[in-house]
């Protein structure tokens, strides 16, 4: 997605010189990553801290083991981190993965179920950060007569080209023509 996503951004705003980092770490949790040491391959101070970003998107389908009780205080720790450097910070939620993985047994998902999202949700509304729901648009698939899981490259949880660009335009709903 983060390539969808900086190229719709370079053709929304084609006078704004942008440059993208990814610094995300496939398969950890952000509590992995922030507690990596220093000087290792995911260094959280070195890569996401030191270099003062802009903007900071935040999205681990990997916190989802976090309950709504404990976005507050874990992401708190992030925000202030991020607010510290100066960077401005969106939250984007995650993508549906495996039904039972969700504790459902269906793929007709009406709102997303996870304690973590509705966490996400409310952080953002509490602290003032932009929140982009792709939870929401991978919801409502089911509606388009598209299955979600058919969106994901290994049909647990890795989200296609199809199913990045539901991240793309959640980010992009924060930006809207003018």
């Amino acid at each position: 997605w983060q390539g969808q996503f900086l190229a719709r951004l370079r053709d929304r705003f084609p006078a704004a010189q942008l440059s993208w980092k990814n610094a995300g770490w496939g398969g950890a949790s952000s509590a992995a990553y922030m507690k990596s040491p220093r000087g290792s391959e995911h260094d959280y101070v070195r890569d996401v801290l030191e270099p003062k970003p802009d903007l900071v998107v935040i999205e681990f389908v990997n916190d989802a083991y976090l309950d709504e009780a404990g976005v507050p205080e874990h992401y708190g720790a992030i925000l202030k981190d991020l607010r510290g450097v100066g960077a401005e910070v969106i939250l984007l939620t995650p993508h549906l993965v495996r039904p039972d993985w969700m504790g459902m047994d269906t793929n007709k998902v009406k709102e997303d179920p996870r304690g973590y999202v509705r966490g996400l949700k409310a952080f953002g509304a509490a602290n003032n950060v932009a929140v982009a729901d792709a939870s929401a648009l991978y919801c409502n698939l089911w509606r388009q007569g598209l299955p979600y899981m058919t969106l994901m490259a290994n049909a647990i949880n890795h989200p296609d080209v199809r199913g990045h660009k539901l991240f793309a335009d959640a980010l992009m709903g924060l930006f809207p023509r003018q």
